[in-house]
Order: C-alpha cells, then sequence, then structure tokens
C-alpha cells in the first residue's frame, strides 16, 4: 500500500478530551525538530469515507507538505483514543507510531465536557440528570452524537480504552500524562516527554491553560454518583500504569 513514499506520522497526541490535549499541542508545535499541522484535530482516521475502498494517504500527508527533513511529525487528534475503529486503522498505517495520552480527572474531565455540551447548546439538563441518563441517550441518539456531546462517562473510562489499544500497540509505544502533573510539574513532565520522542530538551514558556473556561465547581450530589461511576476503573487504573489517583476518588 503505497503511504506516499514512505512519508509516516512519528506520534499522535490521542487523547483524553478534556484533558489537556490543546495545550500539550500548542507547545509541542513549537519545538523546532518537531512539526505539527497549525490546527490540531485532523480527523483522518476517524473519518470512514476514507477507509471505504481504497485508502488514499496522500489527504492525510498533504496536511504536513510544509514540514522540514529531520522533524518528527505529529497528530493530535484526540478521537483516536476513544473511537476503537481508529486503532486498527492507525496500526496498518504504522505500526511504530508513538502515541501520547494525557488522562485528566474523570469527574473533572465529564464535568468540562458537560460545560462544554452546554455552551454549545447541545445539552438542557443538570449535570446529575445527564449522567443517570447516559446510556439511555446512547441507545436512541446517533452514535457521533452520542460520542462527540453526552458521552460525559463512557469517555473517562480509560482502562477499557488503554486495554483495546494493547492488543495492537506495545506499552512501550505509549506515554501517559496525568492532566494535574502537566500543570504542577511542567517541566519535569516536558523532559520525560522529550525522552519519549527522542529529541532535544529545549527550554519552554511556563504552562498555559489552553481553551480555559471557568465554571462553577462540580455539584456535590454529582460528584459522588460520578465517583462511584469511576472509581473501579480508576482503581484499574493505578495498576495498570503504576500511577497515585486517589486524588481522583476524593469525596
Amino acid at each position: 500500500m503505497n503511504k506516499d513514499n514512505e512519508m509516516l506520522i512519528d506520534f499522535m497526541i490521542m487523547g483524553a478530551m478534556k484533558s489537556g490535549t490543546t495545550a500539550l499541542f500548542t507547545y509541542l508545535a513549537v519545538h523546532p525538530q518537531i512539526f505539527i499541522p497549525s490546527y490540531k484535530e485532523l480527523h483522518f482516521f476517524d473519518t470512514d469515507r476514507y477507509f471505504d475502498k481504497n485508502i488514499n494517504y496522500k489527504i492525510y500527508h498533504d496536511l504536513f507538505m510544509h514540514s522540514h527533513n529531520g522533524q518528527l511529525l505529529g497528530d493530535g487528534t484526540h478521537t483516536h483514543m476513544y473511537q476503537q475503529e481508529c486503532i486498527p486503522r492507525i496500526k496498518n498505517y504504522n505500526p511504530d507510531v508513538k502515541m501520547i495520552f494525557i488522562l485528566r480527572n474523570p469527574v473533572e474531565r465529564a464535568y468540562s465536557h458537560y460545560n462544554l455540551s452546554l455552551r454549545k447548546e447541545k445539552e438542557d439538563l443538570d449535570f446529575l440528570k445527564a449522567l443517570e441518563l447516559e446510556k439511555q441517550r446512547k441507545s436512541r441518539n446517533p452514535l457521533p452524537v452520542y460520542r462527540t456531546w453526552y458521552s460525559y462517562i463512557e469517555k473517562g473510562l480509560y482502562v477499557n480504552q488503554i486495554k483495546y489499544i494493547l492488543n495492537f500497540f506495545p506499552l512501550k509505544q505509549m506515554h501517559f500524562i496525568k492532566t494535574e502533573n502537566l500543570k504542577l510539574n511542567f517541566e519535569d513532565e516536558l523532559k520525560l516527554l522529550f525522552d519519549f520522542l527522542n529529541i532535544e530538551k529545549i527550554k519552554m514558556l511556563p504552562f498555559m491553560l489552553v481553551n480555559f473556561q471557568k465554571y462553577l465547581p462540580v455539584p456535590q450530589g454529582s460528584k459522588e454518583f460520578a465517583i462511584k461511576q469511576f472509581k473501579p476503573d480508576i482503581l484499574e487504573l493505578e495498576k495498570l500504569l503504576n500511577w497515585d489517583c486517589s486524588d481522583w476518588y476524593k469525596i
């Protein structure tokens, strides 16, 4: 299969949604050894029509035409982590691709996702009711609608998503960042990431939030309900990644 003279994307910022992928994308884009297109969400591997018959990677590679020789090429589409159909497509494209995951407290991630749906006038329920009715909405709405606007809990169940990807890629090709650590220990996290990508450790500007929106704290009743949904997954994630996520399930 022709991949445009074997041009291949080297790494992908896979997700999770509302976890800081845009901030990381913005920082990596200024590194001289990296080329990322000027806009973040390329949505090639999650677009079915590109994979119906003959796959034309030129459509994808044209987005990287202004890169320079020797630069690492990166894609920042956050849906890759969550949408399973992307993973075998990516594996077929480049089995050696490196994957970056940013994982946020799933309760906070869900609430941020919910507030995005409110701002886009896609949501008319309060947060607790939206969580309680998520499974019903999945059965009643077209899948793209549910995935984009109402998958508040499902997108925060990280272990199932990671385990599915592990069926196709080894753990050594994956790098995981905790959103909270990216904020608190920005320079250290970047050094670890630069090591993973095998690029020069350069001095970056202090961490800044991107796409930051202020909203009220998670309502207590909603928070308790959400923690109950997420805690088994969080406990499993701690074992899988050898992380301490106890702050994620504190009431």
